[in-house]
């Protein structure tokens, strides 16, 4: 049977580049809809109780494979480490968390694309990994896209922008303490680790200031939930399947969406220097991305942790 036109014209299942691609734009818009659902109710749950709902229900998903698993297999020689690292990327959330407060979507994304950034950076001053020229030139064009879109002596620097600088530099700390823990425990038992320390550590604070939501808001939060383990799902797969400079570039999309969902939903209109920092970032970070895979013969470690 002959397929119809408009499948022929889409990228063959063979190349495991172009499904990474499909994977990665199809995550977008999950990450998207996390953002969203935090703005709904951001003003009025406690930040710590919405960390809670994200991981608690993260990690009743999870239960069904972890019983499965035996107990050697969730096994760490380094639970400090992960404890470390999962109050570091709580204290991420609540950042971002803060500025999905009072900043436009569509910023919250592009300043989010400096994650890889900060996470190249401290490769370099704690790992050692080679000082190349190539790579101090991308950091450097990189962050001068984040100076762009938070201007600062052209626009009031609020403390929201700041908030979400101090998100993507936290959770760029975050990956690389993962890279650390990969040398001697699996994927599985960071998972499993990160998202039970992280519930239990979100539900002490949140019980000083615990509110029970509402019938809407706790539907809000489920689609928090959904959205963002849909949208590990779909990252993890295309970080499976492509290497990363494959994909990078196509993560500018979640910009895209940003713009469109700030727009209709909240009357936001980003303003161009967004969108042209946004551009300098993502540029930065897919070439930084390409010239590490062709360096390491394909990198496809995950290069953007999110929330």
């Amino acid at each position: 049977m002959t397929k119809p036109s408009f499948l022929a014209s889409l990228p063959s299942p063979a190349s495991a580049n172009a499904r990474g691609i499909l994977w990665m734009a199809a995550a977008a818009p999950c990450f998207v809809g996390m953002n969203i659902a935090v703005r709904l109710i951001g003003d009025d749950l406690h930040a710590f109780e919405i960390a809670f709902f994200r991981y608690g229900f993260a990690l009743l998903l999870l239960v069904p494979s972890l019983v499965q698993l035996r107990h050697r297999q969730l096994h760490t020689r380094q639970p400090v480490l992960h404890v470390i690292r999962c109050v570091i990327h709580l204290a991420g959330l609540i950042l971002l968390i803060q500025g999905l407060r009072v900043v436009p979507l569509a910023e919250v994304s592009a300043l989010g694309f400096t994650t890889p950034l900060f996470a190249a950076l401290g490769a370099i001053l704690l790992f050692g990994e080679a000082n190349r020229g190539w790579r101090w030139g991308a950091l450097l064009f990189g962050f001068a896209g984040a100076l762009v879109i938070a201007r600062p002596g052209f626009a009031e620097l609020n403390w929201g922008t700041l908030a979400l600088i101090g998100w993507a530099l936290l959770f760029a700390v975050s990956r690389l303490i993962s890279k650390i823990l990969l040398r001697t425990d699996s994927s599985m038992t960071l998972v499993a680790y990160f998202s039970f320390i992280l519930t239990l550590l979100a539900l002490v604070p949140a019980l000083f200031v615990w509110r029970w939501p509402s019938a809407e808001q706790f539907v809000w939060l489920v689609v928090l939930g959904g959205f963002g383990n849909a949208g590990h799902l779909m990252l993890a797969r295309a970080f499976k399947v492509a290497e990363v400079s494959a994909v990078q570039a196509v993560d500018f999309t979640q910009l895209v969406w940003a713009a469109l969902a700030g727009y209709l939903l909240f009357a936001e209109s980003p303003v161009v220097w967004t969108w042209i920092g946004g551009l300098m970032i993502v540029g930065a970070a897919a070439y930084l991305a390409r010239r590490e895979s062709q360096l390491g013969g394909g990198n496809r470690s995950v290069n953007r942790p999110r929330s």
